[in-house]
C-alpha cells in the first residue's frame, strides 16, 4: 500500500539523519577532548594527555620528597586533571609535570609543634626532639651558671609552653639548634659583623640603624665596650618567646680593706715617712642569692658574711721636725753663665724659672742657706735639686744637673756647691733651671736679686 510504503521510508530516513549527525556529535566531542588541564588550587599550569599522567606525576614527587627528608608527607595543595579543549600547546610528559608540579606546590608533614601561651612558635619533626629542645633550653642555662661555689635554685620558664601533634608545612619544620635559638632569641635570624680597624660600638651600631643599648642587647656577653679586630657581633636584638627565671646561692671570698694609723715622729724631717707595719688585707666568705632572668642578673642579696680574717692596720711614721730658720732671704747667683730663657710665657708653655747657659760641669751654687728636701732624678727635670729655706715656705729647685754632691736632709750654707751643670731630663743642651718658689708657688728669680 502506497501510505505504508511513505511512511516507512519516512521513518528510516529519520534514523539515518539521527545516526548521522550522532556520529558527526561523538566526533566533534572526541576531537574536542582529549586533553586535560592540569590545575594546583584552581590555576592552571600546563596539559596532559591522559589524567593518569598526573597521578603518576604526583605519586613519584611524593615518594621522592619521603625519601630526601625521611618522613612521610601529604600534598598541600588540590592538583586536578579537568577536561578542556585542546588550545594546540604540547602536552606535558609526567617528567615534565612533576618537575613544574616541584615548584608549584608544597607538603605537608605530621609534627609536633611547641606552643607558647597558646601562639604556635616552631615545629619539630618528632615529640621525643621537642621535648629535647626545652630540655636543651634548661640545661644549657644550668650548665651556664653552675659551679663548684655554685647552689642552683629554682629554674622556671615563665610562659605556658605545650607541645602538640600536628599538620604542618614541611618548610616550618626546624632542627633542634634552630629550635632554641627562635624560642631564645624570637628569630632563626643571624647576622654577624666582623669587627674592623677603628670601629667602636657606637659606629657600628649607627651603620646598621641600631642604638648602642640595641647592640649590647644583641651580645650580652660584651663585658667592655672595647673591641677588638676581627671580633664577631650579632646585629639581630633578641626578642624572646620564653622568659627564664632563675635563683642561685654563690658563695665567694672578697678583701676587707684595712685602715692606716700615722705616728708622728719630730726627730724624721717631714719628707721622711716610715712604714711600721704593712696593712694587711683581711678575708670573708660572702653567700649571696642571685636572681636572674633570662641570665641577666637582676637582683643581687647578701645571705651570709663569715670573716675568716681580720684586716692588718697599716702604721706609718711621718717625720714632722721642723726645718730651721736658716735662710738669709739674700741669694747669691748659683752658677756663672748668660739667661738664655726668662721667667713666663714662651712658645707652647709657661716657664717657670730662669734658664743659664754654661758648661756641663760648672760649679752650682746653694742660693741662700737651707735643707735639702729632695736630691734626685725627676721627670723632665732631670737630676734635680730642691733647697728649704726655712719651715717650707720659701724653696729653690735647681734642675738638669749632671752630678748631685748632695743628700736629702743635709745643711747647706749660702754659696756652698752643691752640684754640677748638666743636660738630663728634657734639655736642648747644657744649663741649669734655677728657680725660687714661695709657699709652692713660682716666682721670678730676677726680682729677688740681680746677678753680679
Amino acid at each position: 500500500m502506497p501510505t505504508g510504503i511513505t511512511k516507512k521510508k519516512g521513518l528510516a530516513l529519520g534514523l539515518a539523519m539521527v545516526l548521522l549527525f550522532g556520529a558527526l556529535g561523538l566526533f566533534f566531542l572526541r576531537s574536542s577532548a582529549r586533553v586535560y588541564a592540569v590545575e594546583v588550587d584552581g590555576r592552571a599550569i600546563g596539559q596532559v594527555k591522559e589524567p593518569m599522567t598526573v597521578d603518576q606525576a604526583i605519586y613519584v614527587l611524593v615518594n621522592q620528597v619521603q625519601q630526601e627528608k625521611g618522613l612521610p608527607v601529604t600534598l598541600a595543595n588540590q592538583v586536578r586533571a579537568v577536561a578542556t579543549k585542546d588550545t594546540g600547546a604540547p602536552p606535558l610528559s609526567a617528567e615534565e609535570l612533576q618537575k613544574k608540579l616541584s615548584r608549584e606546590v608544597n607538603f605537608n608533614v605530621r609534627g609536633y609543634m611547641i606552643s607558647v601561651n597558646g601562639q604556635p612558635v616552631v615545629a619539630l619533626a618528632d615529640e621525643k626532639t621537642a621535648k629535647e629542645v626545652l630540655d636543651g633550653i634548661r640545661a644549657s642555662y644550668v650548665e651556664k651558671f653552675s659551679g663548684s661555689n655554685v647552689e642552683l635554685g629554682k629554674l622556671e620558664i615563665l610562659e605556658d609552653t605545650k607541645i602538640t601533634p600536628e599538620n604542618v608545612s614541611l618548610d616550618r619544620l626546624r632542627n633542634k639548634e634552630e629550635a632554641i635559638r627562635i624560642l631564645l632569641r624570637g628569630t632563626d635570624k643571624v647576622v654577624i659583623h666582623t669587627v674592623q680597624r677603628g670601629q667602636s660600638l657606637w659606629s657600628i651600631a649607627t651603620s646598621n640603624r641600631m642604638t648602642v643599648d640595641d647592640l649590647k642587647k644583641a651580645n650580652p656577653e660584651l663585658n667592655s665596650e672595647v673591641l677588638q679586630i676581627g671580633q664577631k657581633l650579632n646585629l639581630v636584638v633578641p626578642e624572646p618567646y620564653l622568659t627564664l627565671v632563675s635563683s642561685e646561692k654563690r658563695t665567694f671570698t672578697v678583701n676587707i680593706p684595712y685602715s692606716s694609723e700615722v705616728i708622728e715622729d719630730n726627730t724624721l724631717w717631714p719628707w721622711q715617712q716610715v712604714v711600721q707595719q704593712y696593712g694587711v688585707y683581711g678575708k670573708k666568705e660572702v653567700t649571696v642569692e642571685i636572681k636572674r632572668q633570662n641570665g641577666q642578673e637582676i637582683s643581687r642579696e647578701i645571705l651570709q658574711e663569715k670573716i675568716l680574717s681580720e684586716p692588718t692596720t697599716e702604721v706609718r711614721v711621718q717625720g714632722t721636725k721642723q726645718i730651721p730658720q736658716r735662710g738669709t732671704g739674700q741669694y747669691v747667683w748659683p752658677t756663672v753663665g748668660q739667661i738664655t730663657s726668662g721667667f713666663g710665657w714662651r712658645p707652647g708653655e709657661f716657664h717657670y724659672g730662669v734658664d743659664i747657659a754654661a758648661p756641663t760641669g760648672t760649679p752650682i751654687l746653694a742660693a741662700d742657706s737651707g735643707t735639702v728636701v729632695r736630691a734626685e732624678w725627676y721627670a723632665g727635670y732631670g737630676k734635680m735639686i730642691v733647697i728649704d729655706h726655712g719651715g717650707g715656705k720659701v724653696k729653690t729647685v735647681y734642675g738638669h744637673l749632671s752630678v748631685i754632691l748632695v743628700d736629702v736632709g743635709d745643711t747647706v750654707e749660702k754659696g756652698e756647691l752643691i752640684g754640677k751643670v748638666g743636660n738630663t731630663g728634657r734639655s736642648t743642651g747644657p744649663h741649669l733651671h734655677f728657680e725660687i718658689r714661695i709657699d709652692g708657688n713660682p716666682v721670678n728669680p730676677l726680682n729677688y736679686y740681680r746677678p753680679e
